[in-house]
């Protein structure tokens, strides 16, 4: 989980959850408060 309140002015009442699923990819959802925002996939290249 990352937590912005801490860190941010802006994005104080931001949170995002990220899972891994598989090997380099992963599920995220973003949470404004406790309204849920967006769900997002991240997949990263493997290494050369």
């Amino acid at each position: 989980m990352l937590d912005y309140s801490e860190t941010s002015l802006l994005a104080h009442w931001v949170r995002d959850e990220i899972r891994e699923i598989a090997p380099r990819i992963y599920l995220g959802k973003v949470y404004l408060g406790k309204k849920r925002l967006i769900d997002f996939a991240l997949e990263f290249p493997a290494s050369a």
